[in-house]
């Protein structure tokens, strides 16, 4: 009668924490990757602290962590060719510390390229004394809207300015900074982020104008709205983005054979605005894995679409936010997208899932 009584006080006691404990369990995923990404303020903590948040994922049953690497205009990790280290980070090689105890216990760790095409953030750009370590060197690699507005303004998080991804010279310099990080620290794989233009408004920079202006006929600063030059130039931008990245992939593999390319792009409705056709970066194999971050409650129409428009089998690996969701719906969230076949999942991020846990 007692264990009767203790049986239904555990089954009517199941919260919504318990339930995201087991659908995150291996005995109900197979093998699907379970992956956080591990922001910048959690790599400050220092290395008690990711000891024991790595030992809590690999308890909770997750399998892969995302490390930041790269974001703000700088990098975490010293001796740097292409960017200087975040001055908060260069009393000790915290990437290293982070990538040596995930491994120690059994996380497969990917090196998160955070800012991808944003070159630097300022909470009040426009006041502040420097663009940047990069744009301070290159001014011309900044990325223009269509007003000519050269930064992207958030009401929460402050500005950012975003770098022309059609700069022949920005393209070399990423492609070097991503090969560079993989070269310096034993990841398993590479996480592409903001591979994509700055907005639907980006960009209307002068080396934009001039080179659809050379490949199309057609000046930019003349263009209408909704016009159909406005509809060549969006699939121009797309096309642009997709040279860059089997550009960018090709490199990489060449120099790190074996290496696990992943991408965290936008949700299928924003591709056009964003000019991140990652269909195609899927489909001709630029990349290995595919995470289209679907940061709200309602997600099944998008990633059925995202699931039906990559080719079968292939690895799409959600971003769901547990953020700004409850674990009753990220739960619900992860059963509904393994019933439509995902291969796995990531998570955002590090310094909210650890609450559930």
């Amino acid at each position: 009668m007692k264990l009767l009584k203790a049986l239904r006080w555990l089954l009517t006691s199941l919260s919504g924490l318990i339930l995201f404990m087991f659908l995150l369990s291996p005995l109900s995923a197979g093998d699907e990757t379970r992956g956080v990404w591990v922001n910048k303020a959690q790599l400050l903590e220092g290395e008690d602290f990711l000891d024991k948040l790595f030992y809590e994922f690999s308890q909770a049953n997750l399998n892969a962590v995302y490390i930041n690497a790269y974001f703000q205009g700088y990098v975490v990790y010293p001796d740097s060719e292409y960017l200087p280290q975040h001055p908060d980070y260069r009393d000790r090689d915290y990437l290293g510390i982070a990538v040596e105890l995930a491994k120690k216990h059994g996380l497969k760790t990917y090196a998160w390229m955070e800012y991808g095409f944003y070159g630097y953030h300022d909470m009040d750009i426009p006041a502040a004394e420097s663009l940047g370590p990069l744009f301070d060197k290159h001014l011309s690699w900044i990325s223009l809207d269509r007003e000519g507005n050269y930064f992207i303004h958030n009401p929460q998080w402050g500005d950012y300015l975003p770098i022309s991804p059609v700069v022949e010279d920005a393209q070399d310099f990423l492609i070097g900074l991503f090969s560079e990080v993989m070269e310096k620290y034993p990841f398993d794989g590479i996480d592409y982020d903001r591979i994509r233009f700055g907005t639907a408004e980006h960009c209307f920079s002068d080396t934009t104008r001039i080179l659809f202006l050379r490949d199309s006929g057609i000046d930019i600063s003349e263009m209408a709205s909704g016009s159909e030059e406005e509809a060549l130039f969006n699939a121009w931008r797309k096309s642009r983005l997709n040279d860059f990245v089997e550009r960018l992939s090709g490199h990489l593999r060449n120099k790190h054979p074996g290496i696990f390319i992943n991408s965290a792009v936008v949700p299928p409705y924003r591709i056009d605005e964003m000019g991140q056709d990652w269909y195609t970066w899927a489909e001709y194999g630029w990349v290995d894995g595919i995470s289209p971050m679907l940061y709200y409650e309602e997600i099944e129409d998008e990633a059925r679409t995202a699931l039906n428009k990559t080719p079968d089998n292939f690895p799409v690996f959600f971003g769901l936010d547990t953020q700004g969701n409850s674990p009753e719906v990220v739960a619900e969230q992860v059963q509904e997208l393994r019933n439509m076949g995902a291969k796995g999942f990531v998570f955002w991020y590090a310094g909210t899932i650890r609450e559930h846990l």
